[in-house]
């Protein structure tokens, strides 16, 4: 609370090509005169919001996943324990491959890869 979230450049360009894979509504919580040149150009890719906005209206699903399941109670100590030391987080080392089916019969395909070897 009272604290803007602060993500790497990388990372949101890899949250907004996730949230368009999902179909999901593509917003910014920034101020947008504030944005830098990466961000621009990251939130007004044309190709990026097109397979957001595609007709069939899919949302894509994993095909590869070799992040480990957690639990929620794990999840939530985890996030204890963040929340006592910032430097506690660790990524695990694996990667997602989603794809969204297009109305064109095309397939839209996100590769994202987690942890240190990133």
């Amino acid at each position: 609370p009272g604290v803007a979230a602060r993500v790497l450049p990388h990372q949101s360009r890899t949250q907004f090509s996730l949230w368009s894979v999902m179909a999901a509504p593509l917003l910014i919580g920034s101020k947008l005169l504030n944005l830098t040149d990466y961000d621009l150009q990251t939130y007004s890719n044309k190709l990026v919001i097109s397979v957001n906005q595609d007709p069939l209206g899919a949302q894509a699903r994993p095909l590869v996943d070799t992040c480990p399941e957690e639990d929620i109670p794990t999840l939530v100590e985890r996030g204890q324990r963040l929340r006592d030391d910032p430097g506690a987080w660790e990524v695990p080392d694996c990667h997602q491959v989603w794809a969204k089916p297009l109305q064109s019969g095309a397939m839209a395909v996100v590769l994202v890869n987690y942890g240190p070897g990133a």
